[in-house]
């Protein structure tokens, strides 16, 4: 605007405004109020446009991107899928099954057969058996001892077998943990997320967020952002940013201002894996003039040929700051673990004490139906013989 300004040879005089000057009450006010009521000539401010506006300005051109995002670390594959389940695919599961159970079959019947030719050999059940197996499988050790020479090669293979079933899957779970999911892409991605969501505190965002028609966005700001009975989650910039780098958060905000803040506060690996989902339905802001302005043939004859000359790209860059790029090599980063990431694991104990449990009951109780039984053979003994 300097470099417009300067062609035609003016003095400048600046008058800042604290509102932007929404028409709530009929009176324009603020930056709007200034250039209608012709406070002032040119407006450096850039403005949306809006129909109820056209009638009042002449929208000359756009300088500039005034794009808000909402910005947001992808979250850990751990969040939407249980990584435990991942590194192999669903025949290499059942392939592993399979071979389980054949496993579990031909030590049974090795056994049997030991028991056949030495004499006093130790008894083992199937349960005994299927337990050795899954000892292999996790690289446990078990009481089991083969005696024949053929049997204990088969132990041999079978545990050599499951070592490297067993590496694979092991590093296979190293690298989930540090995989970011992809999954959200679009609007509809984030609300179903379990990311919180949080708006830059200013006027033209607490103006345009409820005033959308589209059902998705709607639902964003009335269920995500301004929630009933609740403030809305309007925030200032250095705390959004705040909070997107150290939780799971979607911060919208202008991406010049929000990028120059990550810029400052970010180390360089928390700039990976960023992404950004534009919400407002709206095309870059405009330069704007009071309708039939003497400076409008000025304006729409200078706005062009700085960006024709080239002026405008390197203003811009200069200016507005773009999404920090990551710099960091893949995986040479650290990761925290986090219980989340665990959660597929520490499940396993609950459900194994409740199955423990139930088994436990069974046992119980079938052991009171055989002493019952006896008892009522036998009354003369006691429940404790």
């Amino acid at each position: 605007m300097n470099i417009i300004i300067d062609t035609l040879n003016a003095t400048t005089k600046f008058m800042l405004t604290e509102k932007i000057g929404y028409d709530e009450t009929g009176i324009w006010v603020g930056a709007y109020g200034s250039i209608i009521n012709e406070h002032v000539d040119i407006a450096t401010t850039p403005y949306f446009i809006l129909l109820h506006r056209l009638h009042l300005l002449d929208y000359i051109d756009t300088l500039g991107t005034g794009r808000a995002y909402f910005v947001f670390r992808f979250p850990n594959l751990s969040s939407v899928a249980n990584i435990y389940v991942l590194p192999f695919s669903r025949l290499v599961w059942i392939c592993l099954v399979i071979c389980a159970i054949l496993c579990v079959i031909a030590t049974y019947f090795i056994l049997k057969f030991e028991d056949k030719i030495i004499k006093n050999s130790q008894k083992n059940s199937i349960s005994d058996i299927a337990l050795m197996t899954f000892s292999a499988i996790c690289q446990m050790g078990s009481e089991i001892e083969a005696k024949l020479f053929s049997s204990r090669i088969f132990y041999f293979f079978l545990y050599i077998t499951f070592v490297f079933v067993y590496t694979s899957y092991t590093a296979n779970i190293v690298a989930l943990l540090q995989t970011p999911t992809k999954s959200i892409q679009t609007l509809e991605d984030l609300y179903n997320s379990k990311l919180k969501l949080g708006v830059e505190d200013n006027l033209y965002n607490r103006y345009y967020m409820p005033r959308t028609t589209d059902p998705i966005r709607l639902k964003i700001y009335r269920e995500k952002i301004a929630p009933p009975n609740s403030p809305p989650n309007f925030v200032d910039l250095k705390t959004g940013v705040a909070l997107l780098r150290n939780s799971s958060y979607a911060y919208f905000a202008e991406g010049g201002s929000l990028y120059t803040e990550m810029e400052r506060t970010f180390f360089e690996g928390e700039k990976c894996n960023l992404n950004e989902i534009e919400y407002l339905e709206i095309i870059d802001p405009y330069q704007a003039l009071k309708k039939n302005s003497p400076f409008r043939e000025i304006m729409k004859t200078n706005l062009p040929k700085l960006r024709e000359f080239g002026i405008q790209k390197v203003e811009v860059n200069r200016m507005i700051t773009k999404r920090p790029q990551c710099v960091v090599a893949s995986g040479s980063q650290f990761e925290s673990v986090s219980l989340e990431s665990v959660r597929g694991a520490i499940l396993l104990l609950p459900f194994g004490a409740l199955m423990a449990t139930i088994l436990f009951a069974g046992e119980m109780l079938r052991s009171l139906t055989i002493k019952r039984k006896i008892y009522n053979a036998n009354p003369k003994i006691t429940i404790d013989q």
